[in-house]
């Protein structure tokens, strides 16, 4: 968790590990963030892209062999 409230993942984090934090995501086949990301991107994801889902923004942060490396989760409710 970073000062600010946001929260860093890897892109290879498990979203099955992550419902409670993510909420509500589109359903798909993805088993990682990063492949949750290429599934609402329809693309590659590249550094700075950035997806609402219903509860939380995912900001790709960097990237790494064609992946999303590190992802920035920001919480809605947090948003002032």
């Amino acid at each position: 968790v970073l000062l600010d409230g946001r929260i860093r993942l890897p892109g290879l984090y498990k979203l099955h590990r992550l419902s409670r934090l993510l909420g509500k995501i589109p359903d798909c086949e993805a088993e990682t963030v990063n492949g949750l990301l290429v599934h609402l991107l329809e693309r590659i994801p590249e550094a700075g892209d950035c997806v609402e889902l219903e509860d939380v923004f995912l900001e790709v942060e960097s990237v790494d062999h064609n992946a999303a490396n590190q992802v920035i989760v920001r919480r809605k409710s947090e948003i002032n």
